[in-house]
């Protein structure tokens, strides 16, 4: 079900506001929790989600040095729907496809590659607009893990360092800490398909793996109405925008009254002027 209006409308309301009303109207609720992997184009995504779900031959999600995922690619495991997003800031259709991804899950990996060094203004620009779209909750960084990929060569002194001015930038957007880990895809994946322990050990994938499970966890037990909740907060701010928008109608209303009332006044004084010099 798709609601139109009309071209007058469409101007005044933006369209941002029409697509979340269709998006509310087109969401069911159900109980499967989302992982949205995201970030930059060529920052590890569809590698570390082919590790996650336990693929070590990379088939499941599409890995290349080019441009593969030009759309969402969601894939169920054990009772969760992962989803590959495009690379962000690459062109706006894949924008368009990440923010669609983003507005129907539940749980984010946000990757960077930890040669870029901190946060890049398309990165920022995205975190924000994730965070308008989530209704600025106040468990916003809670449902992030930061990934810092692609450590493999860095010692332990740069890796830390990139891990603090990382974590300075987040705080100084969102206010409080948020969740970072490092790891080596590659690394993981070449010790699962080759048994070697301490290699897996070093890619500090079980860091990651420990923390997805827990928000799994926290988040899967209330995942209904967790759903549920966030959706009432969407149609809550949308009737305020929609109450702002019918307001200015009202004033612009009261204003043409207003020239109305001058005019007639002016007629009539126009009408008495007139019979005067009759």
């Amino acid at each position: 079900m798709n609601i139109q209006l009309s071209q007058k409308n469409k101007k005044l309301l933006g369209d941002d506001f029409l697509a979340e009303v269709n998006d509310i109207l087109d969401n069911d609720i159900d109980d499967y929790l989302r992982i949205a992997c995201i970030g930059l184009y060529n920052q590890g995504k569809s590698s570390l989600l082919n590790a996650l779900v336990g693929d070590f031959n990379e088939s499941t999600f599409k890995v290349s040095d080019r441009k593969e995922t030009t759309n969402n690619q969601e894939y169920y495991f054990n009772d969760i729907i992962y989803i590959d997003t495009p690379g962000l800031n690459a062109e706006d259709s894949d924008d368009s496809a990440a923010i669609r991804a983003i507005k129907k899950s539940d749980l984010f990996i946000f990757v960077h590659k930890l040669s870029g060094g901190g946060l890049t203004a398309p990165e920022e620009t995205i975190l924000k607009k994730i965070y308008s779209i989530q209704c600025s909750s106040k468990d916003f960084l809670n449902r992030f893990i930061f990934v810092l990929s692609n450590i493999e060569g860095k010692d332990d002194a740069e890796i830390k360092r990139i891990e603090s001015i990382y974590n300075q930038e987040l705080r100084g957007l969102f206010h409080t800490s948020p969740f970072i880990v490092s790891v080596g895809t590659s690394s993981y994946i070449k010790a699962m398909r080759e048994n070697k322990k301490i290699l897996a050990q070093k890619s500090n994938y079980q860091i990651l793996l420990d923390e997805l499970s827990r928000k799994i966890y926290m988040y899967k037990e209330n995942l209904h109405s967790t759903k549920q909740q966030h959706i009432r907060s969407k149609v809550n701010t949308l009737i305020e925008q929609l109450d702002s928008y019918i307001n200015q109608l009202n004033e612009q209303l009261d204003s043409k009254k207003t020239i109305v009332e001058d005019f007639k006044n002016d007629l009539k004084k126009y009408t008495k002027l007139k019979n005067l010099n009759m």
